[in-house]
């Protein structure tokens, strides 16, 4: 495809909330441009042919909950995927699972959850807790909030209906408040009270309570949240009856969404290399690309990786007072992974494939137990127990021998949950245990090969992790928006698809177009 002087919208970056934004314009009718702009750490393939795979497989509002959808599956088949390539998308295995040293909790079905959290914790203390009662009142109304953010950023003439619609988070709890009786007591401290999960929690006197709760929030954001507020709680765990895994991982499912836009007509130039970002009186204005001299012009474009990495190819031009930068969040941390090859047919007991290990004053442990074949592996003979951790966002992080301690410590704590593990492990990459063979002086120490990161500038975006309050989808320069981890930290892997779906609202808008949907 023949590169233009001018694209409506272009997309600098892989997160796979910008990659979705590139197809939802595209459908609009409008030309798109894709870029390469950070690179990634994706699934690799060791000499000795061991999958490695350092990103979780779990995206939020990438599934369904009965009839409701996910935001990204709703895009998604808006954008007419066909059926073969939807059924790519699993769900059975998603629910959050949290492993203590006391309890083995999963956040069940509306069905089983009251008989999850009697098993785990006692009929008086799941009563007092209230947790499955407060679903079932809310999850409706917060899996509706959602679905319908496309219609809420449409632009309609019909007062009446764009009134009834919560337009916020604070819009929804009002109406869940208003919505509250007298038969609803159990349900008032999640709705109508600022409490934290550890004021709550210390009101009913079961401690591990909190340690699952902090858990779940892992489980489902992948980020952190020592205590967030009940009504907080209540909306992720919500969220996550919409999550669900891609077939073959993140890597996988780029590659999917690479594949969908390429089909709607998206120039995609993965050889290209994004130079300069031009920003003309605090507007975005264009970009110059490698081996062409003139700018590439654009009306906006969002970016798919790290606000601060792109910033520093931002040149400006005319009266620059025009532009507000947005303070890029500082991560709290960024995602260490280890894979193992353990003998096929090996049954986790009370395990999911995907469950995190909780302990009060331990670092998160992450468990997700994979299958090669669908990563393209033929006839393997193996599975593969990738296990994660959060490393902290520092210097010492990146020297070898901290990762050796933490890899020997993550080890050590997944023997410990799966029993008679040390007697199915086949193979650990990278191999972390000291010692030295041919390989390793010919190639090189495997830790070093994937993790040698010389300043912490150098790890790549899909392994930082942030918290808290982001930059949203707006990055203060005008036509330039942001669809990566960066954007809403506390909505976790759903807050780049949000990001996405509010930044082609803007463009639709002001291409004479009603909404990002249409």
């Amino acid at each position: 495809m023949r590169l233009r002087d001018h694209y409506d919208w272009i997309v600098l970056g892989n997160n796979p909330g910008a990659l979705l934004s590139a197809s939802l314009v595209s459908r609009l009718g409008l030309s798109v441009l894709i870029l390469p702009m950070a690179p990634n750490l994706g699934l690799s393939v060791s000499k000795s042919g061991h999958y490695f795979d350092p990103e979780p497989n779990y995206l939020l509002g990438l599934g369904r909950s009965g009839t409701h959808s996910g935001l990204i599956f709703e895009c998604l088949s808006h954008l007419g995927v066909p059926t073969p390539e939807i059924e790519y998308i699993g769900t059975g295995s998603s629910q959050p699972q949290v492993l203590t040293p006391r309890s083995r909790f999963v956040l069940a079905r509306k069905e089983d959850l009251s008989y999850e959290l009697q098993r785990e914790f006692g009929h008086e203390v799941a009563q007092r807790f209230g947790l499955d009662g407060a679903l079932k009142r809310t999850e409706l109304e917060y899996l509706n909030f959602w679905e319908n953010l496309p219609k809420r950023l449409t632009l309609s003439t019909e007062k009446s209906s764009a009134s009834a619609e919560p337009l916020t988070l604070k819009d929804l709890r009002r109406k869940l408040k208003n919505k509250l009786h007298r038969s609803d007591l159990k349900v008032v401290p999640w709705i109508n009270s600022n409490h934290t999960l550890s004021e709550w929690v210390s009101t009913i006197g079961a401690s591990d309570l909190e340690d699952v709760c902090t858990g779940l929030w892992y489980a489902v954001t992948s980020s952190t949240h020592s205590n967030p507020a009940l009504f907080e709680l209540l909306h992720i765990l919500s969220l996550s009856r919409t999550g669900a895994s891609f077939r073959g991982g993140m890597t996988a499912y780029r590659k999917f969404l690479l594949t969908l836009a390429r089909r709607l007509g998206v120039h995609v130039a993965a050889e290209i290399d994004c130079r300069r970002i031009f920003v003309e009186e605090g507007r975005f204005a264009g970009v110059q690309i490698t081996g062409r001299g003139n700018m590439v012009s654009t009306r906006g474009g969002i970016l798919g990786c790290s606000f601060d990495k792109a910033y520093n190819r931002v040149t400006f031009t005319g009266r620059i007072w025009f532009h507000k930068k947005k303070k890029s969040p500082v991560p709290i941390g960024w995602r260490f992974t280890l894979s193992i090859m353990i003998q096929r047919d090996i049954v986790m007991p009370k395990m999911l494939p995907r469950a995190v290990w909780q302990e009060k004053d331990a670092p998160i442990l992450e468990i997700e137990l994979t299958n090669p074949s669908d990563y393209g592996a033929h006839d393997p003979n193996y599975q593969i127990l990738h296990l994660r951790t959060l490393m902290p966002f520092s210097m010492e992080s990146l020297k070898l021998d901290y990762q050796k301690i933490v890899a020997g410590r993550m080890v050590r704590q997944a023997m410990e949950i799966i029993p008679f593990l040390e007697t199915v492990i086949l193979h650990i990459y990278p191999d972390f245990r000291n010692r030295v063979d041919k390989s390793e002086l010919q190639n090189g120490n495997e830790l070093e090969t994937l993790y040698g990161f010389r300043t912490l500038q150098e790890i790549p975006d899909n392994l930082l992790v942030f918290a808290g309050k982001g930059l949203g989808s707006n990055t203060g320069i005008e036509g330039l928006f942001i669809a990566s981890e960066e954007s809403y930290p506390e909505l976790g892997s759903f807050g780049p698809a949000v990001a996405a779906t509010e930044s082609v609202a803007w463009l639709a808008h002001r291409s004479g177009i009603a909404g990002p949907l249409v």
